[in-house]
This record gives C-alpha cells, sequence and structure tokens, in this order.
C-alpha cells in the first residue's frame, strides 16, 4: 500500500500510480488528491517501481516512509532528493522471535487493538465500503473484513 499525506489528509491505497511508471503527472489527476506535492509518503508495497517512483512525489522538505521491502537496490536522483531536502525513514526488518513476542501479547490480550480498527464490513459488503474507506473523510485507519 502507498499511502499519501497532505495538509492534514491521509490519501490510501494510491500504489496503481505507482505502477503506471511515471507517478508525479498520474497522481496529480487522481480524483481527491490537491494539486500540491505531498508532505508524507508511506510506501509499503515491496514493489521495486514504487519505491523507486515514491522519490518523486514528495514536495520540498518533505519525509518518504520506506516500509516495503525487495531484495535488491532502490535507485533515486541525489540532487532532487538533496535539492527538496527530503526526509527517507526506513523500517527495520522485525525477527521471528518479534513476531512470537507480538502474537504472545495478542493471544493474552495485553494489547489493546480496538482503538486500530476503525472500520468493519462483511465480505458481501467490502466492495461498497471499500470506496468510502478512501474518502480522508471517513478517516480510515484499519479495516477489518469479517468472514
Amino acid at each position: 500500500m502507498l499511502l499519501i499525506e497532505d495538509q492534514g489528509n491521509v490519501f490510501t491505497d494510491c500504489s496503481k500510480l505507482a505502477y503506471a511508471g511515471s507517478l508525479e503527472p498520474s497522481w496529480r489527476a487522481w480524483p481527491g488528491i490537491p494539486g500540491d506535492m505531498p508532505t508524507l509518503v508511506f510506501e509499503a508495497t515491496g514493489n521495486p517501481s514504487s519505491m523507486n517512483a515514491s522519490f518523486d512525489l514528495p514536495s520540498h522538505g518533505g519525509r518518504i516512509v520506506l516500509v516495503g521491502l525487495f531484495q535488491g537496490d532502490l535507485t533515486f536522483h541525489d540532487p532532487d532528493a538533496h535539492r527538496r531536502e527530503l526526509t527517507i525513514i526506513c523500517s527495520r526488518n522485525a525477527t521471528a522471535a518479534d513476531f512470537r513476542f507480538v502474537m504472545n501479547l495478542l493471544e493474552e490480550n495485553d494489547i489493546d487493538i480496538d482503538p486500530w480498527i476503525t472500520h468493519r464490513a462483511t465480505l458481501d459488503d467490502l466492495i461498497a465500503q471499500f470506496q468510502h474507506w478512501l474518502d480522508p473523510r471517513s478517516r480510515f485507519i484499519k479495516a477489518v473484513v469479517e468472514i
């Protein structure tokens, strides 16, 4: 998933833009995204094209958070990144022990995940609800699809 934040508005599932190759011109035409470049790009696709293209998105002084991971090299035009004074943040890899630790916390109900789940839908209602979730006014964070 590629998330774009601009002036407090979060636009989710912009990843389809990254696969088109040239992100900057196409993302501006996407419904609901303002004309200015975003201040935050949260890249979690793990797709090399999307991850490389994410460097073209942030505004001057913007941030890129790279969560997606692939086995290869990222490339970006260094002078552009410096000129725009970008901040690049990369997540670290979690280990199997990290996952077991978190799973144990969840199983023991030591972590309250209810605040993270902002939306729910049945599998039958998923398609109808999805478009609503894309609206920044829905304040979407995480959805659970009940099967």
